[in-house]
């Protein structure tokens, strides 16, 4: 990839060229993060680093020998910061987000929207249960969504209402990272 950019580079090919490239690149980020990661930073390649990065694993869980491919002490820094970003971003969302917004959690007396009276109380505990453990457990690539699903699918299976907000309560992580 090295000799392709140098090359894009060298003979001023045309920047759809570069734009592929940096495609192909972005398709290995998910399998490979670390390495794509390294592979950008030293080229200049800074929205390529920027996806990669959100693949990463906790950096902790690479070997000494893995993490070497990230060039420089600043560009290691970088991904320890957004690492912490990303964690408190994705606890704050997980706390954030209501089984019932505008009743259960801030205001655990009333009726929020689309709750169940019958299943309101138990579902919000359960809701609450498994968003504060799971706020305890959060890493950089932890799917909230999905986490959240388990306990969705336990809840009252046979209740319509309590399914209807299950559904839009999981999905909300999911579109709150997708902007």
């Amino acid at each position: 990839m090295s000799l392709l950019y140098g090359l894009v580079d060298k003979y001023a090919i045309s920047d759809s060229v570069t734009k592929t490239l940096n495609e192909h690149l972005l398709v290995h980020a998910l399998k490979f993060p670390l390495p794509v990661y390294g592979f950008a930073t030293v080229n200049g390649l800074d929205y390529v680093a920027s996806e990669a990065s959100q693949y990463l694993l906790p950096l902790a869980a690479y070997t000494e020998d893995e993490v070497a491919v990230i060039p420089t002490v600043s560009a290691y820094h970088k991904i320890v910061r957004l690492q912490a970003l990303r964690v408190r971003e994705l606890r704050d969302l997980v706390l954030g987000e209501d089984i019932f917004p505008h009743g259960s959690h801030s205001r655990p007396l009333t009726q929020g929207y689309g709750a169940c009276p019958s299943h309101q109380r138990d579902i919000a505990a359960s809701w609450e249960a498994k968003r504060v453990s799971l706020a305890a457990v959060v890493e950089t690539t932890t799917d909230i969504s999905g986490e959240m699903e388990d306990v969705a699918e336990m809840l009252h299976r046979g209740c319509e209402t309590c399914q209807k907000a299950c559904t839009a309560a999981v999905q909300m992580p999911a579109v709150s990272l997708s902007h």
